[in-house]
């Protein structure tokens, strides 16, 4: 069943939200950019991790003999008397964990994140909506900023990732994600969410039960005379009444737009959002006064009369 309150919602209180085929109008302009920019970000990431695991592989027995240098000169150990032995211990579970078994698990879910956002990409090219791009993979690179964000906080402080030869890869392999999170996967939620917002508001605007909808209001307007529907009218009484000093200059014309806008513009903000309390007015508690009246008007339909 349709809800009339859903029209307050603060999804569809934006005015002239365009249709999802005059968006996609736009597409080679204003959005094919950053739907191949994050492509290829997400590819240049894999590539770069994918490298490093590679040489980290190949170059086992030289990374651990620096680990070792490094930890004898700026590691403290518990065993005096067993420091080689300590030392040996650190460097080899620094290289599994750090160098081997991070990289392939970053590696597994950006191929995962990848795979998902071409397939989706494709499938956006079909139907001819970015409402689709997947989630998974703007959530991927999120996740990446957010581990990244916390390794040069915390691990990277005092350790040896550039204490042999590759450790850039695995530097950058933390950089990249944040550097792409900010830049490009921000614009790339953005997208989806525009076409997501416009292809809801056709839907609802196309149900039957919205023009239902639509039909009763512009009879309730038809019968109550041009602009305000019966319930601000009743609104603006009551205004009056607590002012019977104004009756004549707050004299309510339901024939001028103009009228109806400089009755409001004289109303106290406490009576603005008492009337968008009873309409249901997301967020009416934080407007100000032209706000509250324009989303007055535009509940009540007066937007649409011109």
């Amino acid at each position: 069943m349709f809800n009339p309150n859903l029209m307050n919602s603060g999804m569809f209180q934006t005015q002239n939200v365009p249709k999802p085929e005059d968006l996609w109008k736009n597409e080679k302009s204003k959005y094919r950019v950053w739907i191949i920019l994050f492509g290829i970000s997400i590819f240049a990431i894999f590539t770069l991790l994918l490298i490093g695991l590679i040489l980290n592989a190949a170059n086992k027995t030289e990374i651990i003999d620096n680990l070792k240098t490094w930890g004898l000169a700026n590691l403290k150990f518990k065993n005096s008397a067993d420091v080689p032995a300590e030392v040996n211990s650190w460097a080899e579970k620094f290289y599994q964990n750090d160098l081997i078994i991070t990289p392939i698990l970053k590696l597994t879910v950006l191929f995962i994140g990848f795979v998902l956002y071409i397939s989706t990409i494709i499938d956006c090219y079909k139907k001819k909506t970015f409402a689709v791009i997947s989630n998974w993979s703007t959530f991927v690179i999120g996740a990446g900023a957010i581990i990244g964000v916390y390794q040069i906080f915390t691990i990277f402080y005092g350790t040896p990732i550039f204490s042999y030869g590759y450790g850039i890869y695995n530097f950058i392999g933390y950089i990249l994600p944040i550097l792409v999170f900010i830049f490009v996967s921000v614009p790339i939620n953005k997208i989806r969410r525009e076409f997501i917002i416009s292809e809801r508001l056709s839907k609802l605007k196309n149900s039957p039960e919205f023009q239902n909808f639509q039909q009763q209001m512009q009879q309730s307007q038809s019968q109550n005379g041009v602009g305000i529907n019966p319930f601000i009218n009743n609104m603006f009484a009551q205004n009056l009444q607590k002012n019977p000093n104004n009756k004549k200059d707050e004299t309510i014309s339901l024939k001028e737009k103009k009228s109806n806008v400089e009755k409001l513009n004289k109303m106290k903000i406490s009576d603005l959002r008492e009337i968008a309390k009873k309409f249901s007015i997301s967020g009416y508690k934080t407007m100000r006064k032209n706000e509250l009246i324009e989303s007055i008007l535009r509940v009540s339909g007066e937007n649409n009369k011109k």
